[in-house]
């Protein structure tokens, strides 16, 4: 079992929320305010810190690395993939996808699923490719962490079968995860060649090595004030120097070596920070949605387009008013971005509390039931 320490789960937790505040459709934090608040880091974050609990002796054994990663990784991602693929249809007559208007990514207007599109759909989750959903648009994630863990340990399987010496295939991995991530970027950004989750999952398998290192082979403690004083130099550096903007869901991103200084300059502070209030409230509060990150990913929007719904029934935005990918155009407005936050973060705490509620009763009468047989 892997000791959760609970700044990490903070980390995690400080990740999630700046990923749903900058979901929303808001210029409350545009440029250096927004990315020194975290807004390009925050999914880079989320690779860095995996590496954190990743073993290199786990992955001497693929077989079971790879099982792992689809028990907690695959089969959550495709119950819930599917699930939504399922309730489309019903999106659709309550408005959540306006029927004919356009969807933000594909450019393909909204229509009623039949058994055709049902069915494609649930072809490609089982196929862990996704659907296009748009509620599911933060879950491209999970199949990209997914796609890297799979890639890193038939990688470190191939050099077990090359070479015994643990130290040497610990630098050849560092050199080839650094090495893929950098052609991945360099066809990306000079080439324009993107493959959806497989571009950036070459960069993520970097990433996620980068934090092992950081976590299990330095074993960084995020309790130094120096520390603290250069990660804030090279945050402000790297914020500072870079001109493209990170959406790693496209891949993008300046370079390999800012994209790793900047994120863990971020971690450094944020885990600092974490260690300082981890006894608060505020810290068990973000610990709580960093050990729950994956569900606030999966269903975070979900909260978006029910607020989206309170809203224009109370009034506050007409029906047909602007909206870009999740929810309206709020503009600077800091109270309808606080309301958005409430209802992303509290709607998979409710969607888990009732999931995990019914399973308990469920569990509590099958037990019922097979102690009366027994008897």
């Amino acid at each position: 079992m892997v000791k959760r320490e609970a700044y990490v789960d903070i980390m995690k937790g400080w990740a999630m929320l700046i990923i749903i505040i900058f979901h929303c459709n808001q210029a409350c934090f545009t440029g250096y305010a927004g990315e020194l608040l975290g807004r390009p880091w925050a999914v880079a974050a989320f690779f860095i810190v995996a590496g954190f609990f990743l073993k290199e002796d786990a992955l001497e054994k693929p077989v079971s690395f790879i099982k792992g990663k689809l028990r907690r990784l695959y089969i959550p991602a495709t119950v819930i993939y599917a699930l939504f693929i399922l309730l489309h249809n019903t999106f659709v007559r309550i408005g959540w996808y306006p029927l004919g208007d356009m969807h933000p990514f594909s450019g393909e207007p909204y229509i009623l699923y039949g058994w055709k599109e049902t069915g494609v759909g649930l072809a490609k989750v089982l196929m862990a490719g996704g659907s296009g959903e748009l509620a599911m648009g933060a879950m491209w994630f999970i199949y990209t962490l997914l796609y890297a863990f799979v890639a890193m340990a038939l990688v470190y399987w191939l050099f077990c079968l090359i070479c015994g010496d643990a130290d040497k295939r610990f630098y050849w991995m560092t050199a080839v995860m650094l090495s893929v991530a950098a052609v991945s970027c360099v066809l990306s950004r000079k080439y324009g060649f993107t493959i959806s989750r497989f571009s950036v999952a070459a960069t993520a398998m970097w990433l996620i090595w980068w934090g092992m290192i950081v976590n299990k082979k330095w074993h960084w403690g995020f309790d130094k004030w120096w520390g603290v004083a250069i990660s804030v130099l090279l945050l402000v550096h790297c914020v500072l120097l870079q001109n493209v903007e990170i959406t790693l869901a496209l891949n993008k991103y300046q370079d390999v070596l800012t994209l790793t200084a900047g994120t863990t300059a971020a971690i450094y502070i944020v885990g600092f920070i974490g260690k300082k209030i981890e006894n608060t409230i505020a810290g068990r509060f973000f610990a709580l949605m960093g050990r729950e990150s994956l569900y606030l990913m999966a269903f975070h929007i979900v909260g978006f387009f029910i607020c989206n719904s309170l809203l224009s029934r109370l009034g506050v935005f007409p029906m047909d008013a602007e909206r870009t990918l999740y929810t309206y155009a709020i503009g600077n407005n800091l109270l309808i971005l606080f309301v958005y936050t409430v209802f992303a973060v509290a709607t998979p705490f409710a969607i888990l509390f009732l999931y995990r509620g019914v399973k308990k009763i469920a569990l509590r009468i099958v037990g019922c039931e097979r102690t009366g047989s027994d008897k």
